[in-house]
């Protein structure tokens, strides 16, 4: 019984670290909880209307999951400050507002990506950024940000240990490190006109 008491209050001291009093109206999570994934702070402008309610779920705004229940990420991003407390009075429009400013600060990437192909050389790197860290987005920015046409591209590979090619799949672009630098080049396919984009 004595043991389980002191695991009752270890286990209560670790929650008190994870959040902040929830009486303070501007109160946000400081940091996940034992066993919370990426997934708590992975709403973007592409979440889905299912998301982005287990994202206020898993951010303890379960008290306005009807409010929001037609809204898909792109429109919980689009409210602005006043709107919030409009919906949701003070205290909570300005804890929904913190933490959905602390996911922009937090949740996306910034990779550095340098264009190996014909023409003059360069040596200048272009930023990247990715909000909902899939291979779809990183394939489109990467194409819109060199001029590529998205439909010649068949897939995406990164060199790995001892030169062997990975192919890249969201959960490769989930694990990318913020501030990695690419250079990439165009690999030719066996079907005309389709290529593979190969960072390395």
């Amino acid at each position: 019984k004595q043991w389980y008491q002191r695991r009752v209050r270890a286990d209560n001291s670790k929650l008190s670290d994870c959040y902040s009093d929830p009486d303070n109206e501007v109160s946000s999570p400081k940091k996940p909880c034992i066993g919370e994934t990426r997934d708590v702070c992975s709403l973007t402008s592409r979440s889905s209307v299912h998301d982005t309610l287990r994202w206020l779920r898993n951010n303890r705004f379960n008290n306005y999951l009807q409010t929001f229940n037609n809204y898909a990420g792109s429109d919980l991003l689009r409210l602005s400050r006043s709107d919030l407390k409009d919906l949701m009075g003070v205290t909570d429009g300005i804890r929904l507002h913190n933490a959905l400013q602390n996911r922009a600060l937090t949740c996306s990437i910034c990779l550095y990506v340098l264009f190996e192909g014909s023409g003059a050389p360069s040596t200048v790197y272009q930023a990247i950024y990715l909000e909902s860290l899939t291979y779809r987005e990183l394939m489109s920015k990467v194409c819109a940000t060199f001029n590529i046409d998205p439909n010649t591209i068949v897939g995406i590979q990164k060199s790995g240990p001892s030169g062997i090619s990975i192919a890249v799949t969201d959960d490769v672009v989930r694990h990318l490190a913020n501030d990695a630098c690419f250079v990439f080049t165009l690999l030719n396919t066996d079907r005309a006109g389709m290529c593979i984009i190969h960072l390395k």
